[in-house]
């Protein structure tokens, strides 16, 4: 992991719980977040977001050819971050996860 994708994540643990900013799951650690493979940040065109957790990550994302983690193009325009407030102008997609 780059010294940059660390940062990143230790930004995030200093707040409390590290959350995917795509659908909003959990985990208490950069070590957990590491052992369930999250993305600490990836793109979308020049913006940069982060971190995304596996599910959303793997769904959604795929390595550019720079080794950086980018939103899959038929995405792009449509994620609807939780850190971004709602706009009414467009279709958007919602990735959630239901634990029992």
């Amino acid at each position: 992991m780059t010294e940059e994708a660390m940062a990143w994540f230790e930004e995030e643990e200093e707040i409390g719980t590290i959350r995917c900013v795509i659908c909003g799951v959990a985990v208490d650690s950069v070590e957990e977040a590491l052992d369930c493979d999250w993305a600490p940040f990836f793109y979308e065109g020049n913006d940069q977001h982060g971190p995304a957790c596996a599910g959303c990550s793997s769904a959604l994302m795929r390595v550019d050819e720079f080794g950086e983690m980018e939103v899959k193009e038929e995405y792009r325009g449509k994620i609807r971050y939780l850190d971004e407030p709602l706009e009414d102008d467009g279709d958007y997609v919602f990735m959630g996860a239901i634990y029992n």
